[in-house]
């Protein structure tokens, strides 16, 4: 799967705490350097880095091509550690946890998608009051990272010193979202077996499955799909007048996004000369 993330350029800018809060904020008379993501502020700043990282606001932004695709996912696998996401100018996402992933399906999109991620000053943040703990930490000064889903490492001087690590610390991706282009949806009856042949194609390679109601039947990694699934002792399908209108709902799901397909329903026709 092609990561359009994949040699993008990454910039990171320094903001005293709260003095930007929008990326249409950000001047370009700021000290930017060239970042790497996944990385953090001390990585990308190494020996220039005179600052403890926890004491300012940093922008890490880039304007990504989509090669003409309309549809994409932005994952990000781990920010650390208070972080806001803005994708074209807009805020979609609040990061609370270094550790838990966000995932951001994009639609309708340009040929470009703006991506800016806004780690706040951790130090300004612990400002605020906070419930008193039971017990006081010897480990840490600042007694409120016990309610700050972050690593210790660089904030507790039994670790030494290391570098706080702030910033997009795990890998960042931006996957196409496939379209499904073209359909041809058929139905047949062998015996007391029901058989759907699901014809499509897609605009991008991804992880499909074919749902029938409450069955799914896994396709792989495809970009044409050209599948016959057997769905055994189905119900036929009947006029009103003669018995029940059995209709099955069958969708295509890819990477996720399920696609509705339409309703089919199982018949036999045969002609009564008599």
């Amino acid at each position: 799967m092609i990561d359009l993330l994949d040699g993008a350029r990454w910039r990171l800018a320094r903001t005293d705490a709260g003095s930007v809060l929008r990326p249409a904020d950000l001047r370009e008379d700021l000290d930017w350097v060239d970042a790497v993501v996944p990385g953090t502020v001390a990585g990308a700043l190494g020996d220039s880095l005179a600052v403890n990282p926890d004491d300012h606001d940093w922008w890490f932004v880039a304007d990504v091509p989509t090669g003409g695709h309309r549809r994409v996912r932005v994952r990000f696998d781990g920010i650390a550690t208070r972080a806001q996401i803005w994708i074209d100018g807009v805020q979609r996402r609040t990061v609370a946890s270094m550790f838990v992933p966000e995932t951001l399906d994009l639609t309708d999109c340009g040929d470009t998608v703006a991506i800016a991620v806004h780690v706040e000053s951790l130090a300004a943040h612990l400002k605020s009051r906070r419930p008193r703990g039971r017990w006081r930490s010897s480990l840490i000064a600042a007694q409120g990272l016990r309610h700050e889903r972050t690593t210790m490492l660089g904030r507790a001087p039994v670790y030494g010193p290391l570098p706080v690590p702030v910033g997009p610390w795990r890998p960042v991706s931006m996957t196409v979202i496939p379209d499904v282009l073209r359909v041809d949806l058929r139905t047949a009856v062998s015996g007391t077996d029901g058989v759907v042949t699901l014809r499509a194609d897609l605009d991008a390679p991804g992880v499909a499955r074919i749902l029938i109601d409450d069955r799914a039947f896994e396709l792989g990694t495809v970009e044409r799909i050209d599948r016959a699934v057997t769905l055994p002792d189905v119900e036929l399908w009947w006029p009103h007048t003669h018995g029940r209108p059995r209709t099955y709902r069958v969708a295509l799901e890819v990477d996720g996004i399920v696609h509705p397909m339409g309703v089919v329903g199982f018949r036999t026709i045969e002609l009564d000369r008599t």
